[in-house]
């Protein structure tokens, strides 16, 4: 909504909004013990972000980096656990303009090889 002065006022909280991003980044492996394989990743992504309550929507430019490590069941299938930080500017509609982007993850789970 707008204030007094006409300038645009967003009210969502941290946890507000929705994104879809698309990524590409590089997964280095280091020597691994066994069937564990640790790894590291560096990337960029570029991504649709939403706030719905405000009618605020932009595009995000985030820079990513993380590590993790992977776990041979098989020969063709393998868990995978990785944190992952990610940094970026988001461009943003309303008036709004560019603000920081900031993110972590958490994620599980399986790669197939085919």
């Amino acid at each position: 909504f707008h204030d007094r002065s006409n300038a645009y006022i967003c009210q969502h909280g941290i946890t507000d909004g929705d994104a879809a991003e698309v990524d590409l980044s590089i997964r280095r492996f280091f020597p691994g013990n066994g069937a564990f394989w640790p790894f590291v990743r560096a990337g960029i992504g570029a991504g649709i972000v939403e706030f719905p309550k405000d009618g605020v929507s932009g595009l995000a430019i985030p820079l990513h980096g993380g590590g993790g490590v992977r776990a041979s069941v098989s020969p063709a299938i393998a868990i995978v656990a990785e944190g992952q930080l990610s940094a970026g500017i988001a461009f943003f509609n309303h008036g709004v303009g560019a603000e920081p982007q900031l993110g972590f993850a958490v994620t599980a789970g399986v790669e197939f090889g085919l």
